[in-house]
């Protein structure tokens, strides 16, 4: 299964796995890929429940518009939900090496996105809204970044036990792209809004889910605020109002435009969305906001390569009337079948489903992890390797079930992890150590079964069940990795 999966297509995929905001750059088809994730968790549905619940017995004898859903939306994210600042993440999930990231993505991206974002913050500062939590000028300086991860709902939702802060202590963190992605989902699942009509755009510095339902328009600009055209012109009219372009300056900014069906990145000057569907957004976004924005002005300058998706021209209104997770699985799944390449199959991904067709991105996402590299260099032998991953409190997956994987970086933050978490963290611990010469593995393979997990280091067999070597591999496998899986991709 994993020979089949060329090294760039383990690179592509591995990116859909554990995206950060320069693959999103690279890579803008990640988000819609996340949506679908999103779709697929239970969480997003008990999300679903917990609003409809709130909203009747709060109006239990009104009917719910597209109005009151979107807020409805909007206030539950706002409110159980904590985001985090750009200083926030060096303790949660690290710092990213520029030059490091300048050989995995391309200089091109990451000069792009930092360089966007430093502008963006100049502008706050100016304007005197920029916090302290939000000045990364002095990391940058030093070749450093803060390690922006955009995550499915599970992921999001697995801080909550760990947040002792605030009185009502958040149910998860988000980072605006996580916001967009998710309320981009329940708008889906509990609005009524039809999937291949979403549009999420924005820049690097944030993104935003503009939604349309039955001729009404609304813009989520992240969790703590909402527009509808009313709201938006009542902002920008009088005689004390701002202009649309300033205000809309005052919060985001546009140079892509995503949608399940294309994309469209300014900078790059390329699109996929095709030529009627961009001018309809374009029409929909200067009818929202009173004004062609600045910056779909200066792409229609400079032009663009239209160039066509996966998906052109197909119907997927079947993801209109999804009533669960599992039907939203089973459609991404035939979907992804139908469409090899496409966000469909990239959605399996960021899911994290186990059983992919090219099972080794997993690995090579895993070995990206900024905390695991950390651990690695306290790995001097075997033993500690083992040793190391005993220490692991928790025995449950974040994702409740084995069916899916969560990364070696999210068992050491969570500390939780299930058998096969935990063998995949002991392999990439041995795997990192063993580049180097004091602690070389010459023969280190993975395999996970249906009863079992097992790293295996030579004639020594260590079961994850049993926490100690084994005589033999029990059960029918369902991974393997060997000793030259990733050796391409090490860090």
């Amino acid at each position: 299964m994993i020979d089949q999966c060329s090294e760039a297509e383990i690179h592509d995929l591995s990116v859909v796995v554990r995206p950060t905001l320069f693959d999103a750059i690279k890579r803008p088809e990640v988000l819609i890929a996340m949506v679908l994730a999103n779709l697929m968790s239970p969480a997003l549905w008990h999300f679903c429940d917990n609003i409809r619940h709130r909203l009747k017995a709060q109006n239990p004898h009104s009917e719910n518009t597209e109005t009151v859903m979107i807020r409805a939306i909007q206030r539950y994210v706002n409110k159980h939900l904590f985001h985090l600042a750009p200083l926030d993440l060096e303790n949660i999930w690290g710092l990213l090496d520029l030059d490091e990231e300048r050989r995995r993505v391309g200089p091109e991206t990451v000069d792009y996105a930092v360089n966007s974002i430093l502008r963006n913050f100049e502008r706050r500062v100016t304007q005197g809204i920029l916090t302290d939590r939000q000045r990364v000028v002095p990391l940058v300086e030093q070749g450093k970044f803060p390690e922006y991860e955009y995550s499915n709902i599970d992921v999001i939702l697995a801080y909550g036990p760990h947040l002792g802060r605030k009185k009502h202590r958040p149910l998860g963190v988000t980072c605006c792209a996580d916001e967009a992605n998710l309320m981009a989902a329940l708008a889906c699942a509990l609005g009524g809004v039809s999937f291949q009509n979403l549009v999420i755009f924005g820049a690097p510095v944030h993104y935003t889910p503009f939604i349309r339902k039955d001729g009404k328009s609304f813009w989520l600009n992240g969790k703590r605020e909402w527009f509808d055209r009313a709201r938006w012109a009542s902002l920008t009219s009088g005689q004390d109002g701002l202009s649309s372009q300033d205000a809309f300056d005052l919060r985001s900014e546009v140079d892509r435009i995503l949608t399940p069906l294309g994309f469209h990145c300014f900078p790059q000057r390329v699109c996929s969305i095709s030529p009627v569907r961009s001018e309809e957004i374009f029409a929909e976004l200067k009818a929202f906001f009173g004004i062609e924005l600045s910056g779909i002005k200066d792409a229609r300058r400079a032009g663009w390569t239209y160039i066509e998706p996966p998906v052109f021209g197909k119907d997927l209104t079947a993801l209109d009337h999804i009533s669960g997770h599992q039907e939203a699985e089973r459609l991404v799944r035939s979907l992804a079948g139908d469409y090899p390449g496409s966000i469909f199959e990239r959605a399996l991904y960021a899911f994290r489903a186990i059983d992919v067709t090219c099972q080794e991105a997993y690995l090579h996402a895993a070995l990206r992890g900024f905390k695991l590299r950390r651990a690695a260099k306290q790995i001097k032998s075997i033993d500690d390797a083992y040793d190391f991953v005993r220490r692991i409190d928790g025995e449950q997956s974040i994702f409740g079930n084995q069916a899916r994987l969560a990364l070696p970086d999210e068992v050491l933050l969570f500390g939780t992890g299930d058998i096969r978490e935990r063998a995949l963290l002991l392999f990439c611990l041995l795997r990192l150590a063993g580049s180097n010469a004091e602690t070389a593995i010459p023969d280190l393979e993975l395999i996970m079964t249906d009863i079992d997990s097992f790293v295996r280091t030579g004639s020594n067999i260590f079961s994850l069940t049993d926490l100690s070597t084994v005589e033999q591999i029990a059960g029918q496998q369902i991974l393997r990795f060997g000793q030259s899986c990733t050796s391409r991709s090490t860090p």
